[in-house]
């Protein structure tokens, strides 16, 4: 559009220092932290609620208000009306909001944040590039361990209180299956900020398997990578069987440019033959192959990050032949 001009006015100079501000701020570890205020504030109302049920609403009401702000942003995005929190936590679930409130004590809380903030600083070493939002431990419903929005990260706390104390009567299969214990919190933090860091340009292919199985699969890696940890899972295991890995391997080459997610990502519980989300597992494998095989490991985890294909990642990784005709049987 020729006719259209860039017009410079005072309005906006303003906003582009802000925005500048801000993008140089977000790039300085010091503005990483993890806030447990909307967590820790939450029980007194929590207690005024199971307490009196009839008024819990109206103590809801008041910790959505009174409380931090970043709650009522969460408030918009998952709670979205004080009915399904009384549904949740009064109604389907006191017990288990109970015994959740002693779980996350002073030591715990304080082991959770040296932890992800010495993982951090790891990789900012390795990522000059990071980005280091804020992350805010919030009461939730059961149902999400993460969500990201443009205040920060938020973590659901409730999805991480199992122990062999945790009460399991008021809990669905799928809550039994998928809460963990609290010292899993650090790798979860870490796998949602790697999708903040993330900026593909790979928009052909931005909603096929192919995608997203590395976008995936790169989070956990990186996870590995500033943890130091190995990763090991049920989904891992499975491909370690040759005869397993070679089965799935033929259907995802027939898979890889559709967008049918259904054998992949998202299946817990509606897929019986293999373990759910096998597509984490071998987009960590393909991301961890092609850093290994990579000349100069700060730009490999560059492309990693912000790939404008996802094919030649896939390509310089040791399973390129994913992309070849089917495999023989």
């Amino acid at each position: 559009f020729p006719e259209l001009k860039y017009h410079e006015s005072e309005l906006l100079t303003k906003l582009t220092k802000r925005l500048d501000s801000i993008s140089k701020k977000l790039r300085e570890i010091s503005h990483f932290s993890l806030e447990m205020e909307a967590m820790n504030s939450f029980w007194p109302y929590f207690e005024k609620a199971k307490t009196n049920p009839k008024k819990a609403k109206q103590f809801f009401k008041e910790y959505i208000f009174k409380g931090p702000r970043e709650i009522r942003d969460y408030y918009a995005v998952r709670y979205y009306s004080l009915e399904n929190m009384y549904g949740q936590m009064i109604n389907a679930s006191p017990k288990y909001y109970s015994y959740l409130q002693k779980q996350f004590n002073q030591d715990s809380t304080l082991a959770l944040k040296n932890t992800t903030t010495k993982w951090m600083k790891k990789f900012n070493t390795m990522y000059p590039e990071a980005v280091f939002p804020k992350v805010y431990i919030v009461p939730g419903m059961l149902n999400s361990g993460g969500t990201v929005t443009e205040m920060g990260l938020f973590i659901g706390g409730d999805m991480y209180g199992r122990s062999e104390k945790m009460p399991l009567e008021e809990l669905s299969e799928w809550q039994k299956d998928a809460i963990m214990d609290v010292s899993a919190l650090p790798g979860l933090i870490m796998h949602e900020l790697m999708h903040f860091q993330q900026n593909y340009e790979d928009a052909e292919h931005e909603n096929m398997v192919i995608y997203k199985l590395i976008e995936e699969g790169v989070c956990d890696f990186v996870v590995e990578l500033t943890s130091g940890i190995p990763l090991q899972n049920e989904q891992l295991s499975f491909l370690n069987d040759p005869l397993n890995f070679e089965k799935i391997a033929n259907e995802l080459r027939e898979e890889l440019f559709t967008e049918d997610l259904s054998k992949w990502m998202y299946n817990g519980g509606s897929i019986e033959d293999r373990p759910a989300d096998l597509g984490y597992a071998i987009g960590y494998m393909i991301s961890k192959s092609y850093y290994q095989n990579a000349n100069d490991p700060q730009e490999a985890l560059f492309q990693l990050l912000n790939t404008k294909s996802m094919i030649t990642i896939l390509k310089e990784s040791d399973y390129a032949y994913l992309l070849d005709q089917k495999l023989d049987s």
